[in-house]
């Protein structure tokens, strides 16, 4: 979602959000269901006990500001490769390509169990 349709639509892009996040925890916590849901969906080549060894070897934690924290030591390296301008400061440059919606915590999603059954329920 771009940052103008976050800011004109602030409670659509706090429930997106949310909705994001309490996915990728969804997975991290659920790794075999997850490829199991892949490979059902079509969504990845394979099979699911290949792709559920893969997710396994990720450790993701969703966090509202492990983002911007990557992003602090990411785009100095990207200024200095010329791939982004040296023209703005880092904190410049991930003030204007970041967006928190009012409201959204860590907490809406830390305890995640279940899978939205639907995207109505991702949404809420």
């Amino acid at each position: 979602m771009t940052g103008k349709v976050a800011q004109e639509h602030p409670e659509e892009a706090a429930k997106f959000t949310r909705a994001v996040l309490k996915s990728a925890q969804w997975v991290n916590t659920h790794k075999d269901e997850a490829a199991q849901i892949q490979i059902a969906k079509d969504w990845t080549a394979g099979d699911a006990e290949a792709n559920a060894e893969v997710l396994k070897t990720y450790s993701y934690k969703p966090d509202i500001n492990g983002g911007i924290e990557a992003l602090k030591t990411t785009v100095p390296d990207l200024q200095t490769l010329g791939i982004i301008s040296s023209d703005k400061s880092v904190d410049e440059i991930i003030k204007e390509i970041t967006y928190t919606p009012e409201g959204v915590s860590n907490a809406d999603f830390e305890n995640v169990t279940d899978a939205p059954k639907s995207v109505e329920e991702a949404l809420k």
